[in-house]
């Protein structure tokens, strides 16, 4: 496999940074009331979300994302870890919602998911636990 398919397409600039982004969200108003979290789990599933919810003290921080996710702080954790749960599927929704809390003061991402493999190496059930990213969709480096 040949990486990237647009030589240099890794390296180009965002459209405009969180940073650029949280100023918008200022400017009307749209501004987090409490801590944003030191280290954030992203989860994919509602289900595994909805489980955890029945099975571990977590306290909801509501209006972080509107409409796209819902925000929890793990409780005894003296606010340090949240899980964000919800925000969507894939490389686009995940990068919004990485970029935007990094920008309010996250520095730490467990990701919690599932995906397909090409290794023969590998099978069905494996846990891959991955240290790098590759940005293959225009999205920002981050990782």
């Amino acid at each position: 496999m040949v990486y990237p398919k647009m030589k240099g397409k890794h390296l180009e600039r965002p459209v405009f940074s969180p940073e650029q982004f949280l100023k918008y969200r200022a400017k009307f108003g749209i501004i987090p009331e409490s801590k944003i979290l030191e280290t954030l789990i992203l989860l994919f599933s509602n289900r595994l979300l909805e489980q955890i919810r029945e099975k571990h003290k977590i306290t909801e921080i509501p209006d972080m994302f509107g409409n796209f996710g819902r925000l929890y702080v793990v409780d005894g954790t003296a606010g340090r870890v949240g899980i964000l749960g919800g925000f969507g599927i894939g490389a686009p929704a995940t990068v919004m919602a990485m970029e935007e809390t990094i920008a309010y003061g996250t520095k730490k991402f467990v990701i919690v998911g599932t995906a397909g493999g090409i290794s023969p190496d590998l099978k069905i059930g494996d846990t891959v636990v991955c240290n790098k990213s590759i940005r293959m969709k225009g999205l920002p480096i981050i990782i």
